[in-house]
């Protein structure tokens, strides 16, 4: 009989490190009165705090139902089953941004030109965020039901 039970990852982070994620539509705010300022030439749209790995991801985990983790300062050298599919795929992917120096953004220049624009509070709202997406099956609905209608917004 197979066993499928799925064992725990050791997800290597640096744990003084966090995430920087920023919504679409705070990109969108912010773009529209920054193209209207001829002097800017360069601006970066982040948010002035990075979330810890170990809060967001953690949370994240949770929020999808996977509580066999731990983060930890290195990649295991002997992996089991779970942890080879890990590093193989997601893994491959994330381990380098997770495992990144911590790093603060100077959001000064984006506040002083985007005056009233809020900085939102991912954290706050990451469960709402990953509840429409576990819904919708975490495909891009808005895409797939209005195949070129948005485009055609924008084109106008």
């Amino acid at each position: 009989m197979r066993n499928n039970r799925v064992s725990k990852v050791n997800i290597h982070i640096n744990s003084n490190s966090g995430t920087n994620i920023i919504p679409v539509d705070y990109v969108a705010k912010a773009i529209l009165p920054l193209t209207m300022q001829n002097d800017l030439t360069e601006v970066n749209i982040v948010h002035h705090r990075n979330n810890p790995h170990e809060f967001f991801l953690g949370r994240l985990l949770y929020l999808l139902g996977y509580p066999e983790y731990e983060f930890t300062d290195t990649e295991p050298e002997i992996k089991n089953r779970t942890e080879v599919f890990y590093y193989k795929t997601v893994g491959k992917i994330i381990t380098d941004y997770f495992c990144m120096p911590e790093y603060h953004f100077d959001t000064s220049l984006l506040m002083q030109r985007t005056p009233g624009l809020e900085q939102p509070n991912i954290m706050a709202h990451l469960d709402g965020i990953v509840d429409f997406a576990r819904q919708n099956l975490f495909k891009d609905i808005c895409v797939q039901e209005n195949e070129g209608k948005i485009l055609e917004k924008f084109v106008r």
